[in-house]
């Protein structure tokens, strides 16, 4: 990466620092949810009904799905709060773009911090799920991946919308009618063949699902390497389209 893009990553590295309220509530609110419902719902289902996949207890199926879960809504924040902060309220981007950074340099820098950011989030939970016993061990890592690239699929997308909107009115419509029904709804707390088969495909198409797949299958050690490898170029596809249209939109907002 250009030096250019490095400094451009900085300038959010910065803001991410000073506002550590952000850092500290991406870790409390994934790790109390997994008490809650692996702990405090896990508790409640029989034995015969907890062993949902590989002999693993409720709280060890969970606990993946709830680290991507954790990094995607995390990456939708930066996607729509994050960009609208440097687009209209610090205008941080006009900012760079006023020096000798170049778009592409804006939204290099813009991956990479919301990379590193994602990373600092799944790894935290990565930590906490060190002490659930069906989900300790090497498996991590490969969730660790999966949830900083769900992430990033989620926030590049939601980034060119962001950009291209003036009103942040919308958001709220994506938190409550896209977001929300996703978390519930994308494999996380139970596996998708208990929907009906005509709402799966709804779960398919988006990073969530993917996400958790690949996070899960590499804690319990069942994804084979062709499923693995779907997932992976799924999630690549999107990120990278979210970049592609980012890059379009900043350009289209950002130019005078």
């Amino acid at each position: 990466m250009s030096p250019p893009a490095l400094r451009a990553c900085q300038h959010q590295l910065t803001w991410f620092r000073r506002n550590w309220r952000v850092g500290l509530s991406a870790f409390l609110q994934p790790t109390l949810t997994l008490l809650g419902f692996g702990v405090g719902v896990g508790a409640l289902i029989q034995d015969e009904r907890s062993k949902l996949a590989a002999d693993v207890s409720y709280l060890g199926f969970v606990a993946p799905g709830l680290l991507v879960a954790a990094t995607f809504l995390g990456g939708a924040s930066e996607g729509m709060w994050g960009v609208t902060n440097y687009i209209k309220w610090n205008r941080g981007y006009h900012a760079m773009i006023a020096s000798p950074l170049s778009i592409g340099d804006v939204v290099a820098g813009h991956v990479v911090y919301v990379s590193v950011r994602l990373l600092v989030s799944a790894t935290a939970m990565a930590l906490v799920l060190l002490f659930v016993d069906d989900a300790r061990g090497p498996g991590l890592v490969g969730a660790l991946f999966a949830g900083v690239l769900t992430g990033l699929a989620a926030a590049m997308l939601l980034s060119a919308f962001a950009a291209h909107i003036e009103r942040t009115e919308n958001f709220s419509w994506i938190q409550r009618f896209v977001l929300t029904p996703l978390y519930l709804f994308g494999g996380v707390f139970y596996p998708l063949d208990q929907l009906p088969a005509a709402v799966r495909p709804i779960a398919w198409i988006t990073p969530l699902w993917h996400g958790v797949e690949l996070a899960r299958g590499s804690v319990l050690g069942e994804l084979g390497l062709g499923a693995a490898s779907a997932h992976i170029a799924l999630l690549l596809s999107m990120a990278a389209l979210g970049v592609w249209l980012t890059q379009r939109q900043y350009t289209a907002r950002l130019t005078p």
